[in-house]
């Protein structure tokens, strides 16, 4: 069985905590698939979302309009009571030196900062990490 991309998640199922219940032998077709179902998680757990969508050049190629130092940036920034930053790679992605650069340099800063395969939606790591509140956490 696997997600479609226009499938989204049941609302309640996740707020039941149930949201793995079925999911967890989801196989994505791609790294675009599993994006969205982690977006949709995020959404529903009352996230503000920001993906930044590459474009086509006149060139013919794909690629996302950055400036500065741009590339390389995570591809979601997740905020609600706190900001998270988080590349998304499918089965066989690697992180590029430009996105190793960017996920130490935000660490360094002491932000929160993930690299998520869908190894990490199978085994829950995801829906832990987006369920938990800092507010509830105790300082350290």
């Amino acid at each position: 069985m696997s997600l479609d991309p226009l499938v989204r998640l049941d609302e309640d199922a996740v707020l039941s905590r149930d949201v793995n219940a079925g999911l967890r032998q989801l196989g994505f077709k791609d790294e675009a698939q599993f994006q969205l179902a982690v977006i949709d998680l995020a959404r529903v757990l009352r996230w503000c979302v920001a993906h930044f969508r590459p474009a086509l050049r006149k060139s013919g190629r794909w690629s996302t309009p950055v400036a500065a130092d741009g590339a390389g940036f995570p591809d979601l920034v997740l905020v609600r009571d706190r900001v998270i930053f988080a590349e998304i790679k499918g089965d066989k992605g690697r992180v590029s030196p430009a996105q190793d650069a960017w996920a130490s340099a935000l660490e360094h800063a002491g932000a929160e900062h993930y690299v998520w395969f869908p190894t990490a939606w199978y085994c829950g790591t995801i829906e832990s990490t987006l369920r938990r509140d800092s507010r509830s956490e105790t300082p350290s």
